[in-house]
Order: C-alpha cells, then sequence, then structure tokens
C-alpha cells in the first residue's frame, strides 16, 4: 500500500482518490473517518471505528494532523500509546504520508489522517 499524492483536502493511495479523512489499519482504508470533537483527536474516535483491541498487533501509530498541523492529539491517547510500547508520529499531513510510504512493515503499522486545516 502506497500513498501516491497528498494535497489539502484530498489523498491518493494505490491509485484510488478520496477527499475524507481516513484511518488504514493493518493494511485496510476505512473511509469517512469523523472525531466526535472535530478537530481533536481521542481514543474514542479509533475505537468508534476498528473497536477496542486497536492496538493489538500494532506497533506504530502515524497522524498526519492536517495540512497545517492543527488537529489536536489527546494525552490521554498519547499515554495509551506509549504504555502500549508503540512508536508514534504526530505530524502534518503531507510529512505522515511520507513516514507512511517509509515504513516496511504496514500490517503492523496504523495510519490516521486528517486531509484539511
Amino acid at each position: 500500500m502506497k500513498v501516491d499524492f497528498y494535497r489539502f483536502g484530498e489523498i491518493g493511495i494505490d491509485g484510488n482518490v478520496y477527499t475524507n479523512d481516513l484511518i488504514i489499519h493493518k493494511g485496510h482504508i476505512i473511509e469517512n473517518w469523523w472525531r466526535r470533537r472535530g478537530h481533536f483527536l481521542e481514543e474514542e474516535d479509533i475505537v468508534k471505528y476498528i473497536g477496542s483491541n486497536w492496538k493489538k498487533g500494532i506497533d506504530t501509530v502515524i497522524i498526519g494532523k492536517g495540512a497545517n498541523g492543527l488537529m489536536d492529539v489527546s494525552e490521554k491517547l498519547i499515554m495509551s500509546i506509549e504504555m502500549n510500547n508503540m512508536k508514534y508520529f504526530l505530524e502534518k499531513s503531507d510529512m505522515a504520508c511520507k513516514r507512511f510510504n517509509d515504513i516496511e512493515n504496514k500490517e503492523k503499522t496504523l495510519f490516521l489522517i486528517h486531509l484539511t486545516c
């Protein structure tokens, strides 16, 4: 799986174009990802789409915080990631896409990307 391009409001993955935020979990794309509090990411926003076992088999979490990095991430979520010994990256979405492409084992990677702001 490869990100072909990212630009404000749009991402291309393996030849397909998406215009809503999305999650890539263990090689599967989950489209139309919405957060309860908009530009604030909480663990519940992941559980809603993947389930409470979302950490199982994951060793890296990449979060694209938007073109300008305006999506905030809750401290509780960061602590949960750290307590489970996962590497994590909180970056503007263009850099997050590059990092995702550089990851060798995408099956063990959770990629969450906000496409605007």
